[in-house]
């Protein structure tokens, strides 16, 4: 189930978030390193947030955040649902928007109820 949530921006036009993920591809497990959190935008208010890995201990893992959306403030708590295999499997959790203004502040959480976020990012229109 795709799940999309609006953010109203100063000017009132909805911000549109969706989480979704993709897989790592040049993670080393035997090597690990400090996940960060990135984002992009382009010049028609769309991009995404993303945290650049998080090792889940099964295959078949889905990112279901739970995402919390006050003013042009967006908290996203990283949250996991399925699997499939004890295999140690590694994702690139992200949430992608659609309608950005001019910025909006993204907290990332690595879990429903922690109270200090992993890493805060302002994302802005180029």
């Amino acid at each position: 189930m795709t799940l999309a949530l609006f953010l109203l921006a100063a000017c009132g036009d909805p911000v549109i978030l969706t989480p979704g993920q993709d897989g790592c591809s040049d993670y080393d497990f035997a090597n690990p390193y400090p996940s960060s959190i990135e984002w992009d935008a382009a010049d028609d208010g769309t991009g995404s947030v993303w945290r650049t890995y998080a090792v889940q201990e099964q295959t078949g893992m889905v990112f279901d955040p739970e995402i919390v959306i006050e003013g042009g403030t967006v908290e996203i708590y990283e949250a996991w649902s399925g699997g499939e295999t004890d295999d140690p499997f590694c994702y690139a959790p992200k949430v992608s928007f659609s309608g950005l203004g001019n910025r909006m502040e993204v907290s990332w959480f690595l879990a429903v109820g922690d109270s200090v976020p992993y890493d805060t990012v302002d994302v802005e229109a180029p």
